[in-house]
């Protein structure tokens, strides 16, 4: 079996999680509830863009901070809903900061 989570004496101190949203999310949440001193980045797709199995937008997409919509438009069926689920919350997260500002 496949340890996640370091053992007595093991002291990692970062662990790079690539399994895709939101199973990375969840084991990220999950670890820092075990292992509170050890840092998670969610890499997602980041070991693709190393590995040259998926590319970038070009400059000018990216200046114009649009490669989300770039991946989107280069993988429909998987993004959109995905991004989909992210805008829906959009609206109350920013209704809570801007409570939080006053």
């Amino acid at each position: 079996p496949t340890r996640c989570w370091p053992g007595r004496g093991q002291r990692r101190k970062a662990v790079l999680l690539a399994l895709g949203a939101p199973k990375q999310e969840r084991l990220a949440a999950r670890g820092r509830q075990l292992t509170p001193a050890v840092g998670y980045a969610s890499v997602g797709a980041g070991l693709d863009f190393l590995a040259g199995n998926q590319t970038r937008a070009p400059r000018w997409v990216r200046r114009l901070a649009l490669e989300w919509a770039w991946r989107a438009a280069s993988a429909p069926g998987r993004l959109v809903p995905r991004y989909a689920r992210c805008f829906a919350i959009l609206p109350a997260e920013i209704a809570a900061a801007l409570r939080q500002r006053r």
